[in-house]
């Protein structure tokens, strides 16, 4: 038995290969395969579905977009993915295609499928599930042209978002919220006091956690004001240490570039220093521009690998390269990279600073406070201004859309200065009841809003009834 999956980027391929292991396991489909038969998947995603023994007829790994203009870069890319798969669809029909995410590609091709083949169209996490407003029943103000689409071209849905399945249904889809997948993957793996020694982290110091997303070009404008912010901070907040958390796909290379240019430009950011391990000794990953904090006896910083980095064997490595600063310049601000380890390094926070997407989620699902912020390019900034009201968003992170109102600082575009972001992060550090306070809604947010988990397993079964009704029939 064939079955195909679509999935865009990197959260909808985790999602993908999570539900294909559901759907592997469940006791109903497996009955349904004949003596001898194996069940096989084939279809587009990335890493996750490969490691899930997906056979990929193309890879989308370097799919990652946000906004309609940073999308069209990607169609030289997407088109010849679009004729690879119609070319696997009419050589050989499966027993269903599951969709996940990714509209601008998965919605017309599950219109194609629904024309063109008997097997079902089951989509996974619809696009623009997230959105609340107005549903399309009779009466609504709101265009339904887009919810109606997916329900003309699906013989079912599931979706994350409990106001999401009111919509589709209003618009006559087959919808249904299952609850949300990250609920059975956000877990920690490591005790803090494990996580701290690994980390040469001081317990009693302040830490904070930047998540500067996993798409390389809102890595490029996001985490500069980032860093330059966390230098900021640590002026005022003495002693804090800050948490760099890797998204798998992300080069470690490209941030430790990004951190090596801001600290050549000046700055705050000149106060950030970065370690790593290389052949059993310590060098810096920036340039001679960087500056070294003094050091008083102790560790002062780990690396990714759970290295404590001694003061003499920094000293000694930097001394050839490090131009000194003048006395009172500098604060102790170190910055680590992390890397395989993002929800442990959220869990270990006392603020985190994320990138509006997937992490804010993760974040309010570790009940962590935080601030949300994004940057984008000038032209990016443009089509929000120009569409922000024809999208009807009072909101744009995910904590606060969740709730209808706002439990977490938002920043966008210009608003996501540097001076900004530090200014907002030492308010809350300084005000322990705001953090408090914003951690109780967020785990009350979570709790009314995010369901229970198993969730994928709950959409598997969905599927297999829409998968097998045909056997039933015949």
């Amino acid at each position: 038995m064939d079955i195909a999956v679509v999935a865009g980027e990197a959260s909808g391929d985790r999602h993908a290969a999570d539900l294909i292991a559901a759907l592997r396991a469940d006791p109903n489909l497996q009955r349904a395969l004949a003596p001898g038969e194996e069940l096989r998947f084939w279809g587009i995603g990335g890493v996750s579905m490969l490691q899930a023994g997906v056979r990929l007829v193309w890879d989308s790994r370097e799919w990652g977009a946000i906004g309609v203009v940073e999308a069209l870069s990607k169609l030289h890319r997407v088109y010849p993915a679009k004729l690879a798969i119609l070319r696997e669809l009419r050589k050989s029909t499966p027993k269903a295609i599951i969709l996940v995410d990714f509209g601008a590609f998965n919605i017309p091709l599950g219109e194609w499928v629904k024309k063109h083949t008997p097997c079902p169209v089951l989509y996974y996490m619809p696009p623009g599930s997230w959105r609340r407003g107005v549903s399309s029943a009779p009466g609504s103000q709101r265009k339904p042209g887009r919810l109606q689409r997916l329900a003309r071209m699906s013989d079912a849905i599931v979706t994350p978002f409990p106001w999401s399945e009111r919509m589709l249904c209003d618009a006559g889809a087959n919808a249904h919220f299952v609850g949300h997948p990250l609920l059975d993957l956000v877990k920690t793996s490591t005790p803090q006091e494990v996580f701290d020694k690994q980390l040469g982290l001081d317990p009693a110091k302040t830490v904070i956690t930047l998540l500067p997303g996993s798409r390389k070009h809102e890595v490029e404008h996001v985490l500069p004001a980032m860093f330059s912010a966390a230098g900021e901070i640590a002026s005022r907040v003495p002693g804090a240490q800050f948490l760099v958390a890797l998204a798998p796909n992300l080069s470690r290379s490209l941030v430790e570039e990004i951190l090596e240019r801001e600290q050549k430009r000046g700055g705050s950011a000149t106060i950030l220093r970065l370690m790593q391990e290389a052949s059993g000794k310590i060098y810096r990953a920036a340039s001679a521009a960087m500056t070294l904090p003094p050091v008083s006896a102790g560790p002062v910083l780990a690396t990714s690998e759970g290295m404590l980095v001694d003061p003499g064997d920094v000293e000694e490595a930097s001394k050839a390269k490090v131009r000194r600063a003048r006395p009172g310049q500098v604060v102790n601000a170190p910055v680590a990279l992390v890397e395989g380890r993002t929800y442990d390094t959220i869990a270990r926070a006392d603020l985190v600073i994320v990138t509006s997407g997937t992490a804010t989620l993760e974040a309010a699902i570790l009940n962590r406070p935080m601030i949300i912020v994004y940057r984008g390019s000038k032209i990016m900034e443009l089509e929000w201004a120009l569409r922000k009201k024809a999208l009807d968003i009072k909101f744009f992170g995910m904590p606060n859309i969740l709730a209808d109102r706002k439990i977490c600082p938002e920043l966008i575009q210009d608003e996501a200065s540097p001076s900004a972001i530090a200014e907002i992060a030492v308010e809350m550090l300084l005000q322990p009841d705001r953090l408090v306070k914003m951690k109780s809604d967020l785990r009350r947010t979570v709790a009314d809003q995010l369901g229970e988990p198993g969730g994928n397993v709950r959409a598997a079964k969905i599927f297999v009834q829409q998968i097998l009704k045909g056997d039933e029939t015949n």
